[in-house]
């Protein structure tokens, strides 16, 4: 039985998974890793895959390699039948090619394949004969030469494609309230913060919503805000010192908990060394709670945890410059985590440049878009916990507009926990994010 989610033991090499349970022996009781990697190579070659390596650990493989290892390890011990549930609905087309040219391969050897998928594409691609089911009834089997597109969606549905009618449209009612939306960026500069709220004030907004991510507090702009009688909404970064509206944003602590979790069950092991990478100052809120919560996690599991001394900007720039520091000083690292994806794939160029990729796993924090491409692509870069600029600005600005319209809206709002991991990674994917 192949599931939707593999089960591989992401430390353990290719061969011991796939073999895991039924590993051959020498002398009745000393397993024979010779034989173990022989007979994994072969089982490989049989159906077209010479050139996979069988020594690699497991969290190196890509998605599609990782469903390879699944199938082999169904088929080593089960030769005749394969059941397989949903086996790409974590991989992209391109990805899902691979495993299917193995399950051909296992086909043209003798052993019974039963896929279940909701892909017509993959179904008609790969069956020999279609089966659909309905409320748990099967409504239809034929061959699938004779199975076109819409007959299985018949089946499935109970009705054909040319009865499924969109309702018309009704007009569009008349707008009843235009919004005018002006943005200002400061850059991160008090002064200019300060200059640009008052030119907003002095323009009569009648709210702001303002994401101003690397300041702790300004008391001096928000009592202007206040006196002014405007709305403010805050989001991302919840500044002290002064009244507003509603805020929302990320849970810091909350979500570096998950991310604590998954550097746990993935270094699974004690004596690992996992280093963390700090962006500073010392005061920064956003920072502390992120260490805190990975910390919280893992102190008492036998990780140790090493902290980089000084800090370094949230940057790629400052990433690689730490990386490249704490390389020289110890010769043992096994997962970093950095305050953020930015300091995180500059981390990852330099242990890349160190030649050490295959030795360190790397877990970040904010879900950047090149993050999560590296996390589905199945490196070194296991994790990161999300905090979504397009999730917090959308939510913001409802909250702006019910408070425009006399609404009343929770004070703070904490979107959802989300860590990203190869499991979910291709589906939180936004190829069109500019973040």
């Amino acid at each position: 039985m192949v599931h939707q989610h593999d089960t591989l033991m992401p430390n353990l090499s290719f061969a011991k998974n796939i073999l895991l349970g039924q590993m051959p022996r020498r002398l009745g009781r000393v397993l024979d890793w010779t034989a173990a990697q022989a007979r994994a190579r072969a089982i490989l070659a049989e159906r077209g895959y010479p050139s996979l390596d069988v020594r690699a650990p497991a969290w190196r493989l890509s998605a599609a390699q990782r469903q390879v290892a699944e199938i082999a390890k169904a088929v080593a011990v089960l030769r005749r039948v394969l059941i397989l549930d949903e086996p790409t609905a974590s991989l992209t087309q391109g990805e899902a090619d691979r495993p299917f040219a193995f399950l051909r391969a296992c086909r043209d050897r003798g052993v019974a394949i039963v896929y279940i998928s909701h892909r017509l594409h993959e179904v008609l691609a790969l069956a020999d004969h279609v089966t659909a089911l309905r409320d748990g009834l099967v409504t239809g089997s034929l061959p699938a030469r004779e199975a076109d597109k819409p007959t299985p969606i018949r089946l499935m549905v109970g009705r054909a494609i040319a009865d499924l009618h969109p309702r018309p449209l009704a007009a569009a009612p008349a707008p009843v309230l235009s919004v005018r939306v002006i943005v200002a960026d400061c850059g991160g500069d008090v002064a200019k913060v300060t200059s640009d709220i008052e030119d907003l004030l002095a323009r009569n907004v009648n709210g702001l919503i303002m994401n101003i991510s690397s300041l702790e507090s300004l008391p001096g702009p928000m009592a202007a805000i206040q006196r002014a009688g405007k709305r403010l909404v805050l989001v991302n970064r919840k500044l002290t010192g002064g009244h507003y509206d509603a805020w929302v944003g990320v849970g810091n602590r909350l979500t570096a908990e998950g991310v604590g979790e998954v550097i746990v069950r993935h270094m699974n092991r004690r004596g690992v060394l996992l280093m963390m990478m700090r962006g500073g100052p010392e005061d920064n809120s956003t920072g502390n709670a992120r260490r805190d919560g990975v910390l919280a996690k893992v102190q008492g599991t036998g990780i140790e945890v090493l902290i980089a001394p000084e800090f370094r900007r949230w940057t790629e720039d400052g990433g690689i410059r730490m990386m490249e520091d704490m390389l020289a000083k110890h010769r043992r690292i096994d997962a970093v985590f950095c305050e953020t994806d930015s300091m995180c794939l500059g981390a990852q160029k330099a242990i890349a440049d160190a030649g050490r990729t295959n030795e360190i796993s790397i877990f970040g924090f904010d879900g950047k878009r090149a993050a999560i491409e590296q996390i589905a692509r199945g490196t070194n870069y296991i994790g990161s916990g999300q905090n979504s600029p397009a999730v917090i600005a959308r939510i913001g600005f409802e909250k702006m507009m019910t408070l425009l319209a006399g609404g009343t809206v929770p004070k703070d709002t904490i979107t959802p926990v989300v860590v990203i991991t190869r499991e979910n990674a291709a589906k939180l994917l936004d190829p069109t994010s500019v973040f």
